[in-house]
């Protein structure tokens, strides 16, 4: 059990963590599909940041929604489309009755899971993790894609 959970950031299921640990989870063949993906990256790359500017156009003017600041600068990896609201539970279930998964990466802060609990409060960071939600993204997505869930999302804000 203590393997299993080292080998995943100290896991014994997502996000119950027990101790301290690391992501070590790369084998032979995961590396021989990693060799060829990589010939991809550039372009997925370019996809992503594609994506991502068609999510902040269609979304930069809807009250309550925060969007990712310098998400298409170069040195950004656009691996994640995060945005920010007060109302992120509401959004997500509206999102999912609208078929369109979403995730909440990060629930809970570095300090209060267990073996980081340092006894101090975050209360910035505390109200970060509360409010934000990661919209599709994906080099695999259309323009057509990120338009149906922007257009969902300012349905939800209306």
């Amino acid at each position: 059990v203590k393997i299993k959970q080292f080998v995943n950031h100290g896991q014994t299921k997502r996000d119950e963590h027990h101790s301290i640990g690391k992501n070590a989870k790369i084998d032979s063949l995961q590396a021989g599909f990693l060799n060829v993906k990589m010939e991809y990256f550039s372009f997925w790359q370019k996809k992503r940041k594609s994506l991502s500017s068609v999510y902040l156009e269609n979304l930069k003017n809807v009250e309550g929604l925060l969007l990712p600041r310098d998400i298409n600068k170069s040195n950004h990896n656009v691996h994640l489309f995060v945005i920010q609201t007060n109302k992120r539970d509401e959004l997500k279930s509206f999102l999912e009755h609208s078929g369109i998964g979403t995730a909440i990466h990060y629930p809970s802060i570095i300090p209060n899971i267990h073996p980081y609990s340092d006894g101090n409060q975050y209360p910035c960071a505390e109200k970060l993790s509360k409010q934000i939600l990661s919209l599709p993204l994906n080099p695999w997505m259309s323009e057509e894609d990120v338009l149906f869930v922007s257009s969902a999302v300012k349905r939800f804000f209306k």
